[in-house]
């Protein structure tokens, strides 16, 4: 659960927020011009797309691997339709928020940022995250004999699944390499 404070940030046509637990001029750098201060850095690619590329960027924050999750915005028409409602960021800021407070663990999240285009359209956006490391659930199911375990695991599933039911949130991309287990406890991730 987090208790470190949020703090909001603007930088020219950037805006969002970030836990003070973080607050390093590295991370206030990237934050001010994301797009130019990842070129900085020696990072990993996890996932090419055109549309929602995904970074590693090891030792980023205190010795912290961060992953960052970078939203493109496709088309004008896309612009408009993300202006009037939450980016894909700041959906993943919020809903980090709401699922700790539920008790179910996530890679702690570290900042969003919102772009702007000149004329008050939402632009792009980018969601920061710790890495964590640690095997899918699948591939322990694969690896382990402990059956007893293995039911374990399959429970805190259903449990979390319920849980988010209960509560009307929907994962949207709810697959094996989504749920990690780290110190025998599944950490829901995406």
């Amino acid at each position: 659960h987090m208790s470190d404070k949020v703090e909001s940030f603007a930088h020219e046509k950037l805006r969002g927020q970030y836990r003070t637990r973080y607050h390093t001029q590295k991370l206030l750098k990237f934050l001010a011009d994301p797009e130019n201060q990842l070129e900085k850095y020696d990072y990993e690619v996890l996932k090419r797309s055109q549309t929602q590329p995904v970074y590693l960027v090891p030792d980023f924050i205190e010795n912290r691997s961060v992953v960052i999750k970078r939203y493109k915005t496709k088309n004008a028409w896309h612009a408009l339709r993300r202006t009037v409602r939450r980016s894909r960021a700041e959906n993943c800021w919020i809903y980090a928020d709401i699922l700790q407070n539920l008790g179910v663990a996530i890679a702690p999240p570290v900042a969003y940022i919102q772009e702007f285009l000149g004329v008050g359209l939402k632009g792009g956006s980018w969601y920061l995250s710790e890495l964590l490391v640690g095997p899918s659930w699948l591939d322990h199911l694969r690896d382990s004999s402990d059956y007893t375990f293995q039911e374990h695991v399959v429970e805190q599933i259903i449990d979390t699944l319920q849980l988010l039911w209960r509560h009307h949130i929907t994962h949207g991309d709810m697959k094996g390499s989504n749920i990690m287990l780290i110190n025998n406890q599944i950490v829901v991730l995406d």
